[in-house]
C-alpha cells in the first residue's frame, strides 16, 4: 500500500489533558479545510490520566491521511516533546499546539491560504480568543500586531501558534528546553534566519487558561527565561541587552524587567551607560 500524501502535519503535545482531547478532536474534525493530505501526531508525555486511550479511541475517528501516537516518556517541559513529534513529520507545513489548545473550524484554511497565495510569508498566525476556564475574567480578543525581528526582540507578540514551512524547522535548533518561553524562542530564531511572518486578524485561536498549563509555571521563571532567549540567539539583539543577559547569566543581580518584557537597548544601556 502506498503511503498517504502528507502537505500538514499537526503535532500535538499532551500531558494529562485527557479531559480535553474529545474537545480537540472535534475541531480537527470541523476544519472547513479537508484533512485527507494532513497527517496529526499526538505526542504524550508520561501522562498518567486517560490520555493514552482517549487518544487511541479518538484518533479512529478523525477523517486525516494519518493518525500517530508517539511517546515521549515523561520529559517534563513541552519542547522535547514537540520536537519529537517533528522529527517524525512528514508536511511540507506544520503546525505544533497543545491538547488544551482550541482552533476554530476556519483556522487550517485560513492559515494555508495565506501561505499558498503569499510565498513570501513563512510563518502565519492568527488573531486569539483567551478564555479563563474557571469563568471570573470574562473572554477576551487579542489582536495581535504584525511580528518583526525588532518587535520579537523585546516582547513574544506571536502568542498564538503558527502554521510555518518546513525550512523554518529545518533551518532552527528546534523548540529549546533551556528556556520556558520556548515559542518565543522558536519565533526569534525565525526571525533571526530571515523567515517572515503572516498574521490573519480573525481570533481563530483560543488559549484556554487554567493553573495546570505549563505557561503558568512560566511566568515564575520570567527573567532567566528572557535571558536564556539572548544567550542563545545573539545576533538579533543589541550588545547592551546581551550584556544585560551575560551578567544575569553569571549570577549578578539584574534588573528583571515587567513579566514577558526583553529589556530594548535604551533601558539596558541605561543601567551600562559604557557600552555603545
Amino acid at each position: 500500500m502506498n503511503a498517504p500524501h502528507v502537505s500538514l502535519s499537526i503535532i500535538i503535545t499532551n500531558h494529562n489533558y485527557g479531559s480535553y482531547l474529545p474537545r480537540l478532536f472535534d475541531a480537527l474534525n470541523r476544519q472547513t479545510h479537508p484533512l485527507d493530505d494532513t497527517e496529526i501526531i499526538l505526542v504524550d508525555d508520561g501522562s498518567t490520566d486517560d490520555s493514552v486511550p482517549t487518544a487511541e479511541a479518538l484518533g479512529k475517528e478523525l477523517n486525516c491521511a494519518r493518525f500517530m501516537l508517539l511517546h515521549a516518556g515523561g520529559k517534563g517541559h513541552p519542547a522535547p516533546v514537540r520536537n519529537k513529534g517533528l522529527a517524525r513529520a512528514k508536511g511540507a507545513l506544520l503546525f505544533a499546539m497543545d491538547a488544551d489548545d482550541l482552533i476554530d473550524a476556519e483556522f487550517l484554511r485560513a492559515c494555508r491560504e495565506m501561505l499558498d497565495y503569499r510565498p513570501s510569508v513563512d510563518l502565519v498566525y492568527t488573531a486569539q480568543k483567551i478564555v479563563h476556564e474557571d469563568g471570573h475574567i470574562p473572554p477576551q480578543t487579542i489582536l495581535l500586531p504584525c511580528a518583526t525581528p525588532h518587535l520579537l526582540s523585546w516582547q513574544n507578540v506571536v502568542t498564538s501558534p503558527a502554521v510555518f514551512r518546513r525550512k523554518v524547522w529545518e533551518n532552527s535548533q528546534g523548540f529549546r528546553r533551556d528556556t520556558m518561553y520556548e515559542d518565543w524562542d522558536f519565533w526569534v530564531q525565525a526571525a533571526a534566519a530571515g523567515f517572515r511572518f503572516g498574521r490573519i486578524e480573525s481570533a481563530l485561536f483560543t488559549y484556554w487558561k487554567h493553573g495546570a498549563s505549563f505557561t503558568s509555571q512560566a511566568v515564575e521563571n520570567d527573567r532567566m527565561s528572557k535571558v536564556r532567549i539572548v544567550a542563545d540567539n545573539p545576533a538579533l539583539f543589541h550588545i547592551s541587552v546581551r550584556k544585560w543577559a551575560s551578567l544575569a547569566l553569571s549570577g549578578h543581580s539584574v534588573e528583571s524587567f515587567p513579566r514577558g518584557i526583553i529589556p530594548l537597548p535604551q533601558d539596558a544601556m541605561a543601567f551600562w551607560p559604557t557600552i555603545r
